[in-house]
C-alpha cells in the first residue's frame, strides 16, 4: 500500500517540530504548591536546584486510547508511570518523579496537513499523582506524535490497552521536590519492556547488494542498505536521552524507491525513505523523511569495461547518503512496534555479484503487511495501482530492451523511446 501525498506534507510538518524541539530543548522543573522553598536536600526528601539529564519516561496504558468524537479535542488521558525520573543535585542521584505511580497526558487529534486530508495524534504528560494530598504536580514532557493516513473513526483505538510508550523529557534545571529512594532507582534500562527510536534522527547508510538505476527507481521494491556510522540525533547539538535506541554502524536498514506518478508531465521523480530498521533481528517499520532524486526512464551509460551500455545508476552500491527519522517509533523487547504504516514489504533481488558485502549479522525477519492505518480512498487507490501497473509495464519494457539491443546503441535507443511512448500498448 503506497502513502498518499499528504504524508510527505506530515513529514514536513514533523522537521517543524524537530526544529521546535531545538529551539526549546529542555522542560521547565516546578516547585509544587504549597512546597518549601528551594534548598539543600537532605538524604531523605525535600526541595532543592535539580539538574536532570535528557532520559525517557517508561508509560503503559491500562485503559485503551480512542479517538474522540470531535476533531481537534483534547483528552485528558491517564497512564501508569512505570520509571522514575532522576536528576542530580550535587553530585548526587536524586528521584524527580518517583516510579510506579498515575501521569496525566494531553492527547489529541488535529490535521497534519493544511488540507485536512490526514490527522496526527499528539501526546504530552502534562501532571504527575504523586501524592493524592497534594494534588496532580505539573511536570511535562517532550511531544510524541503520530501521523495517520486519513482520520480515525470516533472510538477507533488509537493506543491498546497493555500498550507501553516512551516519552522523551529533554532535561532541564531548576527548583523541584526530590527524593532520595525509589523502588526502581537501580533498576537496568534494557529490562523495561520498550524503547524507542527518536524522529530526527540521522542515519548515514550506503546500499549493500543491490544499486539503484533508472529501471527500478519507479518499482516501489525495498533496497538492503546498512549505517555507515553510528546514527546522528538532533546533529550533536542534544545528547540522546537515557533509554532511547541508538543505533550504531553496520545496522542493517531498508530503503524503498517508488515513483508517486509515472505519468506526471513535468518528468519522473523517485522518492526514497527508509522504512525499516533491523532491531535485535527483527524489521521494526519506521517513517523515514523523503528525498526525491529526478531521472530520465531508459537513459543509458557507457558501461565501467568500455562494452556496450547500461542503464544510468542513480545511487550506486557503497555510496554513503543521508536520511532521517520523521517521528518516534516504539520498538518491544520481542520486536513488535507500536506504529504501522503503509507501506510495499517487497525486497529488490541481490544483485549476481553485489560489490559491497554485508557485515551484519542479523538476518531480516519477514514482516507482516501493515494493517493498522486507515486505508486510502478508493479513488486515491485506484489511481496507485494503475500507476503501479504502468511503472511495472514500463520497467519490464525496458529491460527487454537492453536484453535484446547489447550490442545496437541506435537499437536500443529506439527501444527505450518505444516504451516511455505514452501511447505504447
Amino acid at each position: 500500500m503506497r502513502r498518499s501525498t499528504a504524508i510527505i506534507l506530515g513529514c514536513v510538518v514533523a522537521f517543524a517540530l524537530v526544529l521546535h524541539a531545538q529551539d526549546r530543548p529542555r522542560n521547565p522543573v516546578r516547585v509544587p504548591n504549597g512546597a518549601p522553598a528551594p534548598g539543600a536536600v537532605s538524604p531523605g526528601a525535600g526541595s532543592g536546584s535539580v539538574k536532570i539529564e535528557p532520559q525517557i519516561m517508561h508509560l503503559r496504558f491500562t485503559k485503551a486510547v480512542t479517538a474522540p468524537a470531535a476533531q481537534g479535542e483534547t483528552q485528558d488521558i491517564r497512564a501508569h508511570l512505570e520509571s522514575p525520573v532522576f536528576g542530580t543535585v550535587g553530585g548526587s542521584k536524586v528521584v524527580v518523579i518517583p516510579s510506579d505511580i498515575d501521569v496525566n497526558l494531553d492527547v489529541t487529534i488535529s490535521p497534519a496537513d493544511p488540507q485536512r486530508t490526514n490527522a496526527r495524534l499528539i501526546m504530552r504528560v502534562m501532571s504527575a499523582n504523586v501524592d493524592p494530598a497534594e494534588g496532580r504536580r505539573r511536570f511535562s514532557s517532550a511531544d510524541v506524535f503520530h501521523n495517520f493516513v486519513g482520520w480515525p473513526k470516533p472510538g477507533d483505538v488509537l493506543i491498546p490497552a497493555g500498550a507501553t510508550l516512551s516519552i522523551p523529557h529533554f532535561g532541564g534545571t531548576g527548583p523541584a521536590e526530590v527524593t532520595a529512594t525509589d523502588p526502581n532507582m537501580n533498576r537496568a534500562e534494557d529490562s523495561y519492556p520498550s524503547h524507542p527510536i527518536l524522529m530526527s534522527v540521522r542515519l548515514p547508510i550506503a546500499l549493500v547488494d543491490r544499486a539503484i538505476d533508472v529501471t527500478n527507481a519507479g518499482s516501489d521494491k525495498l533496497f538492503r542498505a546498512q549505517l555507515t556510522a553510528d546514527m546522528e540525533y538532533m546533529s550533536g547539538a542534544a545528547p540522546l536521552p537515557v533509554g532511547a535506541i541508538k543505533l550504531t554502524k553496520g545496522t542493517e536498514v531498508y530503503v524503498r524507491s517508488y515513483e508517486q506518478d509515472p505519468s506526471a508531465p513535468l518528468g519522473h521523480i523517485a522518492s526514497w525513505s527508509v522504512d525499516f530498521v533491523v532491531v535485535n533481528g527483527k524489521r521494526v517499520p519506521v517513517r523515514g523523511v523523503e528525498v526525491r532524486q529526478p531521472f530520465t526512464p531508459g537513459s543509458v551509460a557507457i558501461a565501467p569495461n568500455g562494452r556496450g551500455r547500461i542503464p544510468v545508476v542513480l545511487w550506486p552500491v557503497g555510496q554513503n547518503r543521508y536520511f532521517q527519522i520523521a517521528e518516534n517509533q516504539e520498538v518491544s523487547t520481542n520486536g513488535t512496534a507500536l506504529w504501522t504504516y503503509p507501506t510495499t514489504t517487497d525486497v529488490a533481488p541481490a544483485s549476481a555479484a553485489p560489490s559491497t558485502p554485508s557485515t551484519s549479522s542479523a538476518a531480516p525477519s519477514a514482516a507482516a503487511p501493515p494493517s493498522a492505518s486507515p486505508a486510502a480512498p478508493t479513488d486515491v487507490q485506484q489511481r496507485i495501482e494503475e500507476n503501479r501497473k504502468r511503472a511495472q509495464e514500463r520497467i519490464a519494457c525496458q529491460q527487454q530492451a537492453i536484453k535484446d539491443h547489447q550490442t545496437d546503441p541506435a537499437g536500443l535507443a529506439q527501444a527505450l523511446a518505444a516504451c516511455n511512448s505514452p501511447n505504447r500498448k
